[in-house]
């Protein structure tokens, strides 16, 4: 959900069209208030869109927070996943060690692949 909404806002942007609000978002993707809510919270805290006002209204508006040439699929995945995760505090392994070094891998190869569209272009 948090491509499909952070695609629509892009589309929106790249369009020229106004912001749109967290209800119009929901009533745009048909995604139920409460969740797009949470997810623009989790969009913003990990810089992959913006909360605007406008000086007439003061409902939150959502656009890109970056350059919508750098916004691909796996970018907002991997924003999303990354968020607050190193905050955790846990024992180094060996283990742990190997599992951060394939994922490490399995992410340079997802954005490497051809499949990783920029959302701009969807």
């Amino acid at each position: 959900m948090g491509l499909r909404i952070t695609h629509s806002c892009i589309k929106k942007f790249s369009n020229g069209d106004k912001p749109r609000s967290a209800e119009q978002i929901s009533h745009d993707l048909e995604i139920p208030i409460r969740l797009v809510n949470q997810i623009l919270f989790e969009l913003v805290q990990c810089r992959v869109l913006s909360e605007a006002r406008d000086t007439n209204d003061s409902e939150a508006l959502f656009l890109p927070a970056m350059n919508i040439d750098k916004l691909s699929i796996n970018y907002v995945i991997q924003a999303l996943e990354e968020l607050g995760t190193e905050d955790i505090p846990v024992a180094r392994s060996g283990e742990l060690n190997k599992l951060s070094e394939c994922l490490t891998e399995f992410v340079d190869t997802v954005g490497k692949s051809q499949a990783n569209l920029l959302l701009k272009d969807i």
